[in-house]
């Protein structure tokens, strides 16, 4: 006579059954993906850039642990707490470059930007390192970046300066945080189009026109060191994720 055993199929199937549920009970919706600059605003119709002066922005380096996916809040004693529910959609120093060269983009209609590098020798290369680029628990986010204007051929340095910029986030969610730093980077757009391009107006094109920035409106951002220039303001920015877990 034969006998089945019974006993460890049923002891199996209920540590499988708990532990699945225990998965359930622990997992989250997925983070909401975050890209840094404005949204693109596209214009039907062709413009030549034949004879246009090219700029070509360099990968801006970025410190080491900051150039990650993680969107990451400085505490105290050093350390650095990466955000549970967001994250960015590619590593900070793609989105920074990316940010600036759109902004400049912008400011700069008459000037082919670009942030690969160009067959031909671009009239200019701009170089941009970044020192600090990150949220405090204190609800401030900083920016502190070095930026330069080289010509393409010799490579001879025409314009440098070093940018400070502390602006209040207010609640410090994910989407403040995100908006904030955005903010900070047309600033450094903003002030790399007026020196910069008066420059290049002077040099290159003299007939270039430079987009002014958006005014102020509501929002004072913090102090802006570089050369003594008076404070920088812009309206208050936005944010949105490209990627919710509701998709």
């Amino acid at each position: 006579m034969t006998h089945r055993r019974t006993g460890m199929p049923i002891w199996g199937s209920l540590f499988l059954v708990i532990g699945v549920l225990a998965g359930c009970s622990t997992s989250g919706p997925p983070p909401e993906l975050y890209v840094l600059g404005d949204a693109p605003t596209i214009s039907t119709g062709a413009v030549s850039q034949l004879d246009a002066p090219v700029i070509e922005v360099k990968p801006v380096r970025i410190p080491d642990y900051l150039d990650t996916t993680d969107i990451l809040t400085r505490q105290a004693a050093g350390h650095m707490v990466a955000s549970a529910t967001a994250r960015w959609g590619e590593r900070l120093s793609v989105g920074v470059t990316r940010a600036v060269a759109a902004s400049l983009a912008r400011r700069l209609p008459q000037v082919t930007v670009t942030t690969s590098r160009p067959l031909e020798e671009p009239a200019w290369q701009l170089l941009i390192d970044v020192d600090v680029f990150e949220a405090s628990p204190g609800g401030e986010c900083v920016l502190v970046a070095r930026w330069s204007l080289r010509e393409g051929r010799g490579g001879r340095k025409a314009r440098e300066e070093k940018l400070s910029l502390a602006e209040s986030v207010g609640a410090s969610g994910d989407r403040e945080i995100v908006a904030a730093m955005t903010s900070q980077l047309n600033q450094l757009g903003d002030r790399i189009s007026l020196l910069g391009g008066s420059l290049i107006a002077s040099a290159a094109l003299p007939n270039l026109r430079v987009v002014a920035a958006t005014p102020a409106q509501g929002r004072q951002t913090g102090p802006v060191h570089g050369n003594g220039d008076a404070p920088i303001t812009r309206a208050p920015p936005t944010a949105e994720p490209i990627h919710s877990h509701e998709d």
